[in-house]
């Protein structure tokens, strides 16, 4: 038994032993000692951040492999022997850029840059597990990353366009001791081959703290090891850990490894079965699978791969083995695994081993609930026989997203059917998901034995079967009962279609359709926009000027920085009740945990225990005080050591009294008379009269629910004390609030806090305000213990803690007169503020609802109402989204009252030139922060639009899309098809951009004499959306300079004293205006020197230092210097719908936004594209979930909580930048980008209801109906109306 074991990091060598734990996962160690570039989010394998790429040990052939994993999940110790290639050895500045690092960022794929190091690995991986690969390969591959910045269209494009030839010898890291002589001998090896550095062996068995970790290598070996564990005893066996994101490290003293077995490393494939060893990846499995499916019996095997494909991602299963899956399955029932269930209905065995030798077959089903512990059993080989030429296997997996997604409903079937059609022998029909008892519907199985399939009566007696036999798991959280039950027959039917039709029966084609899954093509895209060569700098399409260091993982973020000697961790301690009185708080076992230097609460703030700045009237607490207002509330912050707070967290005890149910829902306020804020309304015209005017009124309702903003980099600071002022790093939007916010708190003046951002990992408005909660605790316990203090939220905290995007409630009432005129529309509009009405977004929705359209009476009353749940706050687009997307509902309503098209409609009723548009008041309401008023509801603003471009775009953007023959193309597809419908749709709006008359940024400019090099520091912040590098192309053009001249500063609270929040757009807009300003004034300066013409840059810089010429600026913009205006924007979009499943494809995309002239035509590129997609994700995807007893967030993980991925997004996505449109009133002839698009992505809504009222339509209902988002799986396919009656095979039977 050894004390150590040995890994090798690019290229170095890593001996590891009783310093680190058991449990050490690989990315920990990674962090710790080799670089900051591998991320964690999630440390679920969930969002990819953390992918790397392993050179491991083949154990069946002696060899190695190398593949992508995700080293958030992967063993410490299960890498002994494994050489590791992080982004930091890949390529780097000073060596050269890997041509992967480089292609990303030539193509625009990277933003915030948090996720872009792990794209890169997951491609290098891919490039260093096959010798060629395709497109098809790519995005396959790309499967379980989240970017939520770029949309991944930029990201897909920039992999596929990598050749094995782009590959080949460029290689540039070498091992680190080569240069010294080292194990290479000089030979220069590259990192990720051969294990360059590695020791061969692997050590036996290693104990730390207790636990040992065993490494055999051969069956016998592992059997020995487990004959000679004590009664009692407790272990584990690993292959890939994988499992440790879902149930968490192992809890045992003895982990034996698997990983190493030689034995049972192999795969086989005989004419007579195939069998996999239990020490073989779900990855080494599937090529397994596809090798032997061409052999008589094994077709099967095809649909087998298909799902196992659909199983996790990619680097997942390239980590995790099918024994580890299938264990999991047997220890929490629960767990819907897609390997059981494919594995049941192909009726595998397992071959179960003891310490003995002796080893016995049992099937897979039958190991569901067996105790392989209790009899020391051991999983060592599978097995798949062939199955007779009669017999049929369908699978299909029917989940929230098309990868990464446990199944709402899986179902693998195998029935063996006569050339009569009558079933033989006894089929199997397994399903997953539906709850954690059920996994065959048995008693339907043996109804079928002997029936035609072809006789709609037994059809109609099989779904009664499944109907009365599957009983579905009811609860918070979970989809309806009534979908799942559904579903369970639908996929029957789906399963009973392709086998007659294979067989040559007769299916009407209108039905046949059904019979198969969604298949999602190949993504594509276009970009389009001016070239604007005589302005470059300005106005050229370039990478950011950060990216290439982005995809390099050279970039810090706040939670990269080294701790110093002295810093300390806190952890926050969480609220475990919604409402209610806090009895006692008490600490004292906490401050028992070796480690911690104590607790800090509510009583330990100095200042006023409030995280909002300049508003005295809205007070968030930072810790609450004598009750708790949500679940999840801070109580109070464990100090200490990083290793010992979250044990210690979990230690402090909190009584609670007078607990009250839990109000979480906007209709459970109205219900219950929960407080609220009615906002003075909007009121244009007389509503009653124009009601009277009206010929047809239509009355509604709508509702919208909230959105997590998943910025990749969680919510940080870093607060460290000094002699008599404070440093603080932390992720904010808005560098003067947080800096107010911790003033106030600690009750010191405000000049005493330095705030400094030089990056976020994404922001997206929740780091805008809400991410003080964090940096003022944080500021409290440095303040306490006179130390520095880092907290960095983990994700469950993050998205318990901090709000989200508020939900929404509308209800509306719009007439128009006989010609479809718009009259008047009346709304009463309900935004959920959450406990407190801070940050509520429902201040202006009314005033933005009058987007491109013209109406002459308007009445909307905006409130925000009061829940028991975290104080919700600005999300992309605040205000303006809830609008926009509103009184697009109200315009599908009354054109499908009228009866008419629906853009013919919406063109009938665009605004003409020379209208004037009110515009959003929030940025006002946001600035009142600044200047301590009290809650403003100020008079309505008006711009007037000289030239509507909307009505131009919008015919654009038909003959772009060709949308009138696609339109034709889709009425004949839905009449041809019952179960498959299409729908598109077009989407106009105008989006009303507003800069308060007083919403100054500043920017300083420096020119250093000696080389003529530019500084410019801003008082905008940096998360993803370019601000840097507009600011440096429009200066550089301002100055008359190069650009590789510019670099930005850090962003802090000095040089940005006052500023404003880096929000709805403007920051960028703002920041760059301020540089032109200031490099004007220094060029005037230099141009006043009148110097030749030939004078280089240099040569004039010097020649001015020489003459005394001031070289830097400060520019801070004025009263009414940026301007308000509309952002135009027109999109369409089209959707296919599996109507059986609710599951949809959005086939295309095209989306024209006018961004005046571009200063950064890929960043504004980039803004459209990933804008698009997180709005996509809010109205299909995304939402809270609460249980209602307590009030805790149900989905605060990346299990339950599913942003878009790769494989969701538009399979062809097309983004043109309006040509030839320069903005009079903008900044440099701009228009912002960031948030528009977002409000554009309703039109996914819109085309989905073409879809789905076409299946309710042939459903019997065609009435209007009520369209609430997000528009999920399972409720689009509720939606549909479908019923078992409906389930027919032909005309004639449903006749």
């Amino acid at each position: 038994m050894g004390d150590s074991i040995q890994v090798t990091i690019n290229g170095k060598l890593y001996v590891v032993g009783a310093e680190e734990s058991i449990s050490t996962r690989l990315v920990t160690f990674i962090r710790d000692k080799v670089g900051t570039g591998t991320h964690i989010t999630c440390y679920q394998g969930g969002c990819g951040a953390c992918t790397v790429v392993a050179t491991a040990p083949d154990a069946a052939t002696g060899g190695t492999k190398t593949f992508s994993i995700n080293s958030c999940l992967a063993s410490l110790y299960n890498c002994d022997g494994w050489s590791i290639t992080t982004i930091e050895g890949l390529g780097n500045r000073e060596d050269g850029y890997h041509v992967i690092q480089e292609r990303l960022a030539e193509y625009y794929g990277t933003q915030c840059g948090y996720c872009s190091p792990a794209m890169v690995m997951n491609m290098y991986g891919l490039t260093q597990e096959k010798g060629t690969w395709t497109d098809d390969d790519v995005e396959k591959h790309l499967d379980g990353h989240i970017c939520r910045c770029t949309g991944y269209r930029p990201i897909l494009a920039a992999f596929k366009s990598i050749t094995p030839a782009d590959i080949e010898d460029i290689d540039k890291t070498v091992c680190a001791k080569s240069k010294t002589g080292g194990c290479c001998k000089g030979a220069g090896k590259t990192v990720g081959g051969s294990g360059c550095c590695q020791r061969k062996a692997v050590q036996k068995a290693v104990t730390v703290d207790g636990v040992t970790f065993y490494s055999p290598t051969t069956t016998a070996e592992l059997l020995s090891i487990l004959g000679g564990l004590p009664a009692g005893a407790s272990y584990a066996f690993m292959f890939g850990n994988t499992a440790v994101g879902w149930s968490g490290s192992p809890r045992a003293a003895n982990i034996i490894s698997t990983r190493n077995v030689s034995d049972l490393a192999s795969v086989k494939v005989t004419p007579t079965e195939v069998t996999a060893g239990a020490a073989v990846s779900v990855t080494t499995l599937r090529a397994a699978l596809q090798q032997a499916k061409s052999l008589t019996g094994f077709s099967y095997l095809q649909q087998v791969d298909d799902h196992l494909q659909k199983l996790a991602s990619s680097s997942i299963r390239n980590l995790g083995g099918w024994s580890g899956n299938l264990a999991l399955k047997m220890q929490d029932p629960s767990f819907p695994s897609d390997f059981f269930l494919t594995a049941v209905a192909a009726e595998a065995q397992v071959l179960l081993g003891v310490p003995d030798g002796s080893s016995t077959w049992y099937s897979v089903e039958s190991l569901l609930g067996r105790d392989l512990t209790a009899n020391k059993e051991v999983m060592l080989t599978l097995r798949y026989l062939p199955h007779p030429d009669n017999s049929y296997y369908r699978s299909y997996k029917v989940a929230p997203r098309n990868t990464l997604a446990l199944a709402f409903v899986g179902a693998a079937h195998k029935i063996e059917v006569g050339d009569d059609f009558i079933v033989t022998g006894a089929p199997v029909l397994a399903y997953s998901g539906i709850s954690s008892s059920f996994n065959r519907a048995k008693s339907t199985e043996a109804f079928l034995v002997g029936k035609d399939l072809r006789d709609g009566a037994v059809l109609q007696n099989a779904f009664a079967s499944l109907d009365a036999e599957v009983v579905p798991d009811a609860g918070p959280g979970l989809p309806n009962p009534a979908f799942k039950k559904q579903v369970a027959q639908t996929l029957l039917y789906k399963t009973i279609m392709s086998i007659i039709s294979e067989k040559g029966g007769t299916v009407d084609t209108k039905y046949l359709s059904g019979a198969s899954s969604l298949v999602r093509p190949l993504s594509s895209g276009t970009q389009a926009y001016d070239d604007n060569q005589s302005t470059w700098p300005l106005g050229q399409p370039i990478p950011k000027l950060e990216a290439k260091a982005q995809c390099a993982g050279e970039v810090k973020y706040i939670n990269d920085a080294p701790f110093s000697a002295d810093e300390l961790t806190g952890r926050f301690v969480l609220s475990t009740r919604a409402n209610a009185t806090i009895v006692s708080i008490d600490a004292s076992a906490a401050l028992t945990v070796p480690g911690i230097v104590g607790f800090v609460s509510a009583s330990d703030i100095k200042g006023i225990n409030s995280m909002q700045p300049f508003s005295p009237d809205n007070i968030e607490p930072v810790f609450a005080e004598g009750k708790v207002s949500y679940y999840g509330q801070a109580i109070g912050m464990v100090v200490g050591d990083s290793s010992a707070v979250r044990q210690a967290a979990n230690l402090v005890q909190v009584t609670y009294a007078d607990e009250q149910t839990p109000v979480l829902t906007i209709a459970d306020s109205m219900a219950t008379g929960r407080p609220s804020v009615a906002f003075d309304p909007l009121v244009i015209g007389d509503v009653d009269a124009g009601f009277g005017t009206s010929t047809r009124i239509v009355e509604g309702a709508m509702s919208r629910d909230g959105q997590y903003h998943f910025h990749m980099e969680t919510q940080v600071a870093r607060v460290i004390p000094n002699e008599d002022n404070f440093d603080v790093f932390c992720s904010t939007q808005w560098t003067a609030g947080a800096q107010a916010a911790i003033a106030q708190v600690l009750s010191v003046p405000t000049n005493t806090i330095n705030v400094t951002v030089k990056r976020l990992g994404g922001g997206f408005g929740a780091k805008i305000v809400a991410g003080n909660l964090v940096s003022t605790a944080t500021a409290v316990a440095a303040q306490k213990f006179r130390k520095p203090v880092r907290v960095s939220l983990d994700l469950e905290t993050n998205m318990t803690m901090i709000g989200w995007r508020d939900p929404f409630y509308l209800t509306y009432k719009a007439g128009v007169d006989d010609n479809g005129v718009l009259q008047a529309i009346e709304a009463n509009v309900y935004g959920d503020a959450g406990f407190a009405v801070a940050m509520s977004s429902a201040q202006g929705v009314g005033i933005c609802m009058n987007s491109c359209y013209k109406c002459p009476n308007w009445l909307v009353h905006c409130h925000a109402v009061t829940t028991d749940t975290a104080c919700n706050t600005y999300c992309r687009s605040p205000t303006t989204l809830e609008g926009l997307t509103f009184i697009e509902c109200i315009m599908e309503h009354l054109a499908r009252d009228l009866g008419v098209d629906s853009l013919e409609f919406r063109k009938l009723n665009l605004k003409p030139d020379g209208a004037d548009v009110i515009i959003d008041m929030l940025p006002v309401s946001a600035r009142r922060f600044m200047t301590r008023r009290e809650r403003m509801n100020p008079a309505i603003r008006q711009i007037k639009l000289e030239k509507s471009l909307i009505g131009d775009m919008i015919s654009q953007l038909e003959a772009q899309a060709d949308v009138a023959n696609r339109k034709a193309a889709i009425v004949v597809f839905n009449s041809e098809n019952r179960w498959r419908k299409r729908g598109l749709a077009v989407m106009p709006m105008m989006w009303p951009y507003l800069v308060a008359p007083v919403m100054g940024f500043g920017v300083f400019i420096a020119i250093y004499s000696n080389d003529g090099t530019v500084a410019v520091c801003h008082s905008g912040v940096e998360l993803g959306q370019g601000i840097n590098t507009k600011v440096a192309q429009a200066t550089a053009y301002a100055l008359g300079c190069s650009l590789d001249k510019i670099q930005i500063k850090p962003s802090e609270t000095t040089m940005g004293a006052n500023t404003t929040t880096t929000g709805g757009s403007a920051g960028s807009d703002a920041t760059t205006y301020c540089a032109t300003q200031a490099s004007a004034k220094i060029k005037a300066r230099l141009d006043a020197l009148n110097l030749p013409v030939e004078t280089t840059w240099e040569e004039k810089i010097s020649t001015a230092f020489s003459q005394g010429v001031v070289l830097c600026e400060y520019y801070w913009n004025g009263p009414d210097e940026i301007k308000s205006y509309g952002v135009y924007g027109v999109a369409s979009t089209e959707v296919e719908l599996d109507v059986l499943t609710g599951q949809f494809l959005v086939l295309r995309t095209d989306i024209l936004e006018d961004a005046g002239t571009s200063i950064s035509p890929l960043v504004d590129i980039g803004q459209v594209e990933g804008s698009w997609v997180m709005g996509q994700g809010l109205f299909t995807t995304e939402g809270p979930k609460y249980d209602p007893v307590t009030g805790a967030k149900l989905n605060t993980d990346t299990w339950e909580y599913k942003p878009l991925l790769a494989p969701d997004i538009p399979t062809d996505l097309r983004v043109t930048l309006l040509s030839n449109a320069p903005n009079p009133v903008g900044v440099l002839s701009s228009k912002v980008t960031g948030e528009p698009a977002v409000a554009l992505s309703y039109a996914v809504v819109l085309a989905l209801r073409e879809a789905i009222g076409s299946a309710r339509a042939e459903a019997g209902d065609s009435a209007y109906f009520q369209l609430d988002t997000p528009l999920t799986v399972d409720v689009v396919q509720q939606l549909c109306l479908s019923s078992s009656s409906q389930f027919v095979l032909t005309a004639a039977l449903k006749a």
